[in-house]
């Protein structure tokens, strides 16, 4: 990304300047960034040269694109957008309750700035509205799951290397909390 994006970033979020478009076929070198983007620590410590760190990732993107469109068929797929360029991805799986937050990511040098925080807040308001919890899995040390605590996800199936985080509308959490009063 450059600086002109960085730079268009401060205040946007504030001003609600983050927005949803569908992701496209013309989407994929983007995409395919954005995952290697994601992988960056992770490979840092693998003593592979550049071409072999891409090459896999590479190979990790196209995986990850088949599972998605197999376990996922039905689910929405955008890219995010801020103040017109994009900067993210997210897909959303709405078939079924729960809800399946599959992936967000957010560009690197977008990071930090509030954008996920904005997107997936949007999200569970939907979901309140539509008063349907929402589910997850994250690595279980990602950084990414201080995020979704701050946003009211839970631990509801720990594990080793990944867990799972639900997030339940506030109908749904007082519901639950009479029921274990009760028990």
């Amino acid at each position: 990304m450059d600086n002109g994006v960085a730079s268009c970033l401060v205040g946007v979020v504030a001003n609600s300047d983050v927005a949803l478009r569908p992701a496209r076929s013309n989407d994929e070198r983007f995409l395919r960034d954005l995952y290697a983007s994601t992988r960056i620590d992770e490979l840092g410590q693998i003593p592979w040269t550049a071409e072999e760190k891409s090459a896999f990732c590479d190979f990790q993107f196209d995986m990850h694109g088949a599972n998605l469109r197999s376990a996922h068929a039905t689910a929405r797929d955008d890219i995010v957008v801020v103040a017109g360029r994009d900067v993210g991805r997210l897909i959303v799986d709405q078939r079924e309750v729960p809800w399946v937050l599959v992936d967000v990511a957010i560009v690197p040098e977008a990071r930090g700035h509030g954008i996920a925080t904005t997107v997936i807040g949007s999200l569970l308001e939907q979901a309140r509205i539509a008063d349907v919890p929402v589910v997850l899995h994250v690595l279980t040390n990602s950084a990414a799951r201080q995020l979704y605590e701050r946003l009211g996800f839970l631990l509801s199936a720990p594990g080793e290397v990944r867990c799972e985080m639900m997030w339940r509308p506030s109908s749904q959490l007082e519901t639950t909390t009479t029921e274990s009063r009760l028990t």
